[in-house]
């Protein structure tokens, strides 16, 4: 009849020892920081390192309050799609360390562009003035 067998379903606590079981609990800085956002989200007294913010409950709207927080505190702006790519707060420690690495080279080839546009300018000018000499 397309109903739901609600006696068939697992009980709450059931699934609590499924989750302790897996239970990893961050280790690095960045991972207690993504936790504390979950937990506050999803309002979950404790989330592990391997645990998929869907698999806990998350969906598209409470992904999105995790991203203003994460940019919030991370003070950068950071993709939702990212946040959507990599659901555990592993991959997602990984890949902002992986971005924290690019960005120096980033930067310094944002700095090169800037440099290149800047001497663009000075050549146009000279230019305009010779042509207005003439």
């Amino acid at each position: 009849s397309g109903k739901i067998d609600r006696k068939a379903l697992p009980q709450p606590d059931d699934l609590k020892l499924a989750t302790d079981a897996t239970y990893v609990k961050p280790r690095t800085e960045i991972e207690q920081n993504i936790a504390a956002i979950w937990q506050d989200v999803l309002r979950l007294e404790k989330v592990g390192v391997y645990d998929n913010f869907f698999d806990l409950g998350g969906h598209s709207l409470a992904m999105a309050k995790v991203h203003n927080q994460l940019c919030e505190q991370l003070k950068q702006d950071i993709s939702i799609v990212d946040l959507f790519k990599y659901p555990t707060i592993y991959s997602l420690s990984q890949y902002f360390a992986a971005e924290k690495e690019k960005q120096p080279i980033f930067i310094e080839k944002q700095q090169r562009a800037l440099q290149q546009r800047k001497a663009m300018d000075v050549q146009r000018e000279r230019l305009a003035k010779r042509r207005a000499i003439k």
